[in-house]
């Protein structure tokens, strides 16, 4: 069975942002198979819950190939702990797990994940 990967945006991010349209095109051309989903963002919407709804819906095995940035690694490792899930490899990218104390916004959402 071939690998599919899945690309998931942090904090009140994008999945247009940053460098994951330009991933997604690149692992494309290879042949794989990319998702990169638009998850909830903002206070009150991006939280474990609302992020667990989106991947549920999704293709996530032992084939997986997950690449998740910002806050998204902290979440992903629960997620799947949580679901008892095993995946192919896990690539993060900036993960943090605390507060940046550099917005009240982002320190509000990052408590929740």
């Amino acid at each position: 069975m071939n690998n599919n990967y899945i690309i998931i945006h942090g904090s009140f991010g994008s999945k247009d942002g940053n460098w994951f349209p330009w991933l997604k095109e690149y692992l494309q051309k290879e042949g794989k198979s990319v998702l990169v989903p638009q998850m909830p963002v903002g206070v009150g919407k991006q939280n474990f819950e609302a992020w667990s709804n989106v991947l549920k819906d999704l293709e996530v095995n032992e084939n997986t190939i997950v690449i998740a940035h910002s806050i998204a690694p902290i979440f992903v490792c629960k997620y799947l702990i949580t679901n008892k899930i095993k995946v192919k490899k896990l690539i993060f990218v900036c993960g943090f797990n605390n507060y940046l104390g550099i917005d009240p916004d982002f320190d509000a959402v990052n408590e929740l994940c």
